[in-house]
């Protein structure tokens, strides 16, 4: 099963509609959803990890959209519920797990547009530049416990060894 298909999976029943942001040129797996799947093409390429989030909220009919990575095979349904669930009065909903914010899980209201458009053209991609400028939820590590006890939904497959790990994940999960 392709790691895109988990993160769909994770996703459930939560949205009406999934936007997947893809590079220029990239193709996807077949993928299997309930919901609509509208698939964008970055607006802004090359430009790192904060291109997707611009691009997945100007395609969004949504005012908020729950953002997870397409490589987080472990991604908690309940953790997304507590996101989802703390983002009234916030532009952003932002998990910090070893002390650093991880953008590449969260919640973004529209609202985060300019101030991502202006990050990514400027020089200055960082995500403390972008988020400076937000109202920012931020959850902290003994929140998401509550919600993710070992914090799987942070583990994301970016190597062989790790694919390797989330295999032996999934082996031990279907035959404890």
């Amino acid at each position: 099963m392709p790691l895109l298909q988990y993160a769909l999976t994770a996703l459930g029943s939560m949205v009406d509609e999934v936007v997947i942001t893809i590079a220029p040129d990239q193709t996807l797996p077949s993928l299997r959803s309930d919901v609509q799947v509208v698939v964008c093409e970055d607006l802004l390429p090359d430009r790192g990890p904060l291109t997707g989030i611009f691009t997945g909220l100007q395609c969004a009919r949504s005012e908020y959209a729950i953002v997870i990575p397409c490589d987080a095979p472990f991604i908690e349904p309940e953790l997304l519920r507590l996101l989802l669930d703390s983002r009234h009065g916030h532009d952003a909903v932002i998990p910090v797990v070893d002390g650093r914010p991880d953008v590449m899980l969260g919640v973004y209201r529209k609202t985060c547009i300019p101030a991502l458009e202006r990050a990514l053209n400027s020089d200055d991609f960082a995500v403390s530049a972008f988020l400076r400028h937000l109202r920012v939820c931020y959850i902290d590590e003994e929140q998401l416990r509550e919600a993710d006890g070992m914090l799987r939904s942070f583990f994301n497959v970016n190597s062989r060894e790790q694919l390797a790990t989330a295999r032996q994940a999934f082996v031990i999960a279907q035959h404890p």
